[in-house]
């Protein structure tokens, strides 16, 4: 009867644990956008949008993240695709159709999903002060 007692404490144990845990990929599916928090994020969607080509007012970035771990990135309508997994609080987007962007295919990219699982962030570090927030839309 003690060893029965100790499995199941042990296995309600590990149930609390893993719920505890970093963001889940049910809360990372959906369409994430930009949310510009001062003029320089904005001039960064700007210098995207003439990297991919596109031209207009429309420089807004979204990003969305399909429940088969596909994704599709774009900026002021030039769209890039490719796949994505979640590790903790890091999202990996592996591009598999980079559309003219700087990235080729295959190259990735790498988000810090909040624990809360509402922002995803964007930033390049080594010295750059450039990054980039995106908050889901349809939750």
């Amino acid at each position: 009867m003690r060893i029965w007692s100790t499995v199941v404490l042990s296995s309600l144990a590990l149930l609390v644990i893993a719920g505890c845990g970093g963001p889940s990929e049910k809360k990372l599916v959906g369409f994430w956008v930009q949310e510009y928090e001062d003029e320089q994020q904005q001039s960064i969607a700007d210098v995207a949008a003439q990297i991919q080509g596109s031209s207009g007012a429309s420089t807004s970035m979204s990003i969305d993240m399909k429940k088969d771990h596909t994704f599709e990135f774009a900026v002021g309508g030039v769209a890039s695709s490719g796949t994505w997994k979640l590790d903790g609080e890091t999202v990996t987007l592996t591009y598999t159709d980079a559309k003219g962007m700087v990235l080729g295919d295959g190259d990735t990219v790498e988000l810090a999903f909040s624990a809360n699982g509402k922002e995803l962030t964007f930033n390049p570090g080594k010295g750059s002060s450039a990054s980039a927030l995106f908050v889901k839309t349809d939750d």
